[in-house]
């Protein structure tokens, strides 16, 4: 069940268009149910710009997510959502520039009008070759209007309403307005009244015609609409084009080559691509909601484990000594998997029987494969035992940890200014260039010498790797920092994880490594211990 809180001041002009993105086991209720039946309930807020929401979530005490329509004058008002802990994500019409590289903010299109599809109708013909209806705001609309009248006379149907109106008695009726854009061919989009975006064009595509508009931001790369729309969903159909007399040469164009229907498909299938993309994604960030929260004594007082090779036992002995006054009080050791000594294939058979690149000498080298397949086995092994025994959270460690001098001082108030919606916390990490703040959100990180895992990070981070078919290389981490470089970069899903960061506090109270050692910046570090001299 999906908890779905429609803001009762904010109308439903976009009801139908919302409704259809959201989990179909989702029931929506106004504020005062949320209050009365619901008080502890995560959920989704719909609210708009138009409207204060602010008293709305005063008495919140619960994650959330919210959906923010109508925002047409691209202000900062969804800080108020980012700023607070609590909410999860923010989904919002209207590219907006500030928010472009912010994780917790989506945007998706603006749809259409409510009750608009349940007028759509298979047994309507195409009657128009083009065809407006709404207000002449101003040139933007007025210039290419009288352009397609003057090179497009025949056959096209123009409804005007009042200037600088939305949403007039004078425009048709809804039941109108739909079957007009089912009769004609092509859909004239220009910008809209404040914004750039506009309805009309997802009405076309929604009522079976080409859309068409101009993107006066196409020469840059990328241009707004490759911004709004997935590129997931490949290669946009539209006609969008620089200027209107473009657009109506590629019309003539695709009327004289008789491409039409050919068109119209493109369009639509993209257009679905579009909706599945958005449905997904949303479906993901929902989720997040149902994410069980752990506090700080949770986390300490669940299990945490501590891989160790037989053959050190003074590096488990001082591991777990520091591990217990670090808090932790149900901690395991978790026997590594030593590859000079066992059967490696025979265990690689039970995770999947992953495939090794054949440029990666390290890996294949006889010298070196046992211990760095023995590494990656040894965690992939854990990562197996909390899913096989439905460990809900854990924390990993590496034999070679020591905490900073101030953990328990910093610890809690880390954790407690870390979002819950984590798969993974990174308490310890070779971050490599640095940030700024203690806490950071999906930047990529190194090293697997100390974190915190929750079930579900467990299972996507176990299966995406044992499942992983374009073959593995080198250690763990570098395969986890490839995954975190794709998302980063938006070319792939991956789960969410923070990474926490101790520059401002520095440690010198124990030896890091001469190398790597600036890098290793989390709570947890690496200790190092130089080389016994013979």
């Amino acid at each position: 069940m999906v908890l779905c809180v429609w803001q009762s001041t904010i109308g439903n002009f976009e009801y139908d268009w919302v409704i259809s993105l959201l989990p179909s086991d989702s029931i929506i209720i106004n504020e005062t149910e949320k209050a009365e039946k619901y008080p502890n309930t995560p959920c989704i807020f719909v609210t708009s710009y138009w409207f204060d929401f602010k008293e709305m979530l005063n008495d919140v005490k619960h994650p959330f997510g919210i959906i923010y329509i109508a925002e047409e004058d691209l202000s900062d008002k969804i800080d108020y959502f980012i700023s607070n802990p609590l909410c999860q994500f923010v989904w919002r019409n209207y590219v907006h520039p500030k928010y472009l590289k912010n994780s917790i903010v989506k945007f998706f299109c603006s749809g259409y009008k409510n009750k608009f599809c349940s007028y759509i109708s298979e047994d309507i013909k195409k009657e128009y070759l083009w065809s407006f209806s709404g207000a002449m705001h101003h040139d933007e609309r007025n210039i290419p209007i009288a352009l397609y009248k003057d090179k497009l006379p025949d056959s096209y149907k123009v409804h005007e309403t009042p200037s600088m109106s939305f949403n007039s008695s004078e425009g048709l009726s809804t039941k109108e307005y739909s079957e007009l854009i089912q009769k004609s061919k092509y859909v004239l989009c220009p910008p809209g009244k404040i914004i750039f975006e506009t309805f009309r064009l997802y009405e076309a595509i929604e009522g079976g015609a080409i859309p068409i508009t101009i993107d006066i931001f196409i020469k840059d790369k990328p241009s707004y609409y490759q911004y709004l729309f997935p590129i997931e969903a490949g290669n946009n159909p539209f006609i969008i084009t620089e200027t209107w007399e473009e657009s109506i040469n590629i019309v003539n164009k695709i009327e004289e080559t008789n491409k039409y229907h050919d068109i119209l498909k493109e369009c639509k299938e993209y257009w679905l691509k579009c909706k599945n993309y958005w449905k997904k994604e949303l479906s993901n960030d929902i989720l997040k909601l149902s994410k069980k929260q752990f506090t700080w004594k949770d986390i300490l007082n669940a299990p945490s484990f501590v891989i160790n090779l037989d053959r050190k036992p003074q590096l488990l002995s001082d591991s777990l000594k520091r591990i217990k006054e670090a808090g932790f009080t149900n901690t395991f050791r978790f026997p590594a998997i030593d590859g000079a000594h066992v059967d490696l294939p025979s265990i690689w058979k039970i995770h999947n029987n992953l495939r090794f690149h054949p440029a990666d000498i390290e890996l294949l080298n006889k010298k070196t494969t046992p211990s760095i397949q023995g590494a990656m086995l040894s965690h992939l092994s854990l990562l197996k035992k909390i899913i096989d025994e439905e460990i809900n959270v854990a924390t990993i460690f590496e034999d070679d940890i020591i905490f900073h001098k101030d953990w328990k001082q910093l610890a809690h108030n880390y954790y407690e200014i870390t979002p819950k919606d984590f798969d993974m916390i990174y308490i310890g990490q070779h971050c490599g260039n640095g940030f700024n703040g203690h806490v950071a959100k999906d930047l990529p990180v190194w090293t697997l010498c100390a974190f915190i895992i929750t079930l579900e990070g467990a299972k996507y981070l176990y299966n995406k790797v044992v499942n992983d078919r374009n073959s593995i290389w080198q250690n763990l981490d570098y395969i986890i920092y490839y995954y975190m470089l794709k998302k980063h970069k938006k070319e792939d899903d991956y789960l969410t994880w923070y990474i926490w960061n101790s520059e401002m506090y520095p440690d010198e109270t124990f030896m890091k490594d001469p190398e790597h050692g600036h890098k290793d910046t989390g709570l947890v570090f690496q200790e190092y211990r130089p080389p016994a001299i013979n």
